[in-house]
């Protein structure tokens, strides 16, 4: 594969916003069982959320670009993380978490900081007190098992990355 490669796959982020969604619709119903007329504040929320729920679910659900390959590095594009380009000098180590149903991309960075300072404000408010916790800093979700993670590995092994996973 060559560079500016798309690499497809599926937003994590998306999905966590669906289950935040059903966590406040639960809430929301909650409200209104317990009042005792009908309470506007828990119809709109049972109704809003239920919007959110459909909305995120179903683009959870979409193939997107997760990523692309760049000349410098690998381009994170995902809608729940855009970095942006994260150059090959900037990564420690790659881990292709190749025994899932949907294999995963997770990248440990040399300086985790200076990435999560790029990315969108509320994101970095989110990711502050986390990122000094996980081993590894951005996971990508793939669409399935395929060349697209023979072309990222390929890719690693000529920027000289050190490159974890199950398989050989």
């Amino acid at each position: 594969m060559s560079h500016h490669t798309p690499i497809y796959g599926h937003s994590r982020g998306y999905r966590t916003l669906a289950l935040l969604a059903v966590a406040a619709i639960v809430v929301s119903f909650l409200d209104i069982e317990r009042g005792v007329g009908m309470s506007s504040v828990g119809i709109v929320g049972l109704i809003g959320f239920s919007a959110l729920f459909f909305y995120a679910w179903r683009r959870a659900a979409r193939r997107v670009v997760v990523m692309n390959i760049q000349e410098g590095g690998f381009s994170i594009d995902d809608p729940a993380q855009p970095f942006g380009l994260i150059e090959f000098d900037e990564i420690e180590e790659l881990r292709i978490y190749a025994l899932l149903e949907r294999p995963m991309i997770a990248f440990r960075l040399h300086h985790p900081d200076r990435l999560r300072r790029r990315g969108p404000a509320v994101l970095r408010a989110v990711s502050k007190m986390t990122w000094p916790l996980q081993h590894y800093q951005v996971v990508v979700e793939l669409d399935a098992w395929n060349d697209q993670v023979a072309a990222i590995k390929s890719v690693a092994v000529k920027s000289g990355i050190p490159i974890r996973s199950e398989l050989l």
